[in-house]
């Protein structure tokens, strides 16, 4: 998604986008998800049973506005 934003991170998207007032702390909360989004990914290649469950993801919304800002640029 960074690219698509014209940044090369999801931190310096979070950071340095021109987003909303609104949008900017959606995103801003998604990338604290980030740990737990990798440990996700790379859970799954332990032998293990995993730790997070979807009571763990972040609100919908949040990723629903990263979504509409990118649906926007590709328009």
């Amino acid at each position: 998604m960074p690219p698509i934003l014209g940044c090369q991170s999801f931190e310096q998207a979070a950071s340095s986008y021109n987003w909303t007032k609104t949008d900017k702390k959606y995103v801003q909360r998604l990338l604290e998800f980030k740990v737990q989004a990798d440990d996700v990914m790379h859970r799954q290649i332990r032998t293990s049973r995993g730790v997070i469950t979807r009571h763990d993801l972040p609100n919908s919304g949040y990723m629903n506005a990263l979504l509409r800002e990118c649906i926007d640029r590709l328009q």
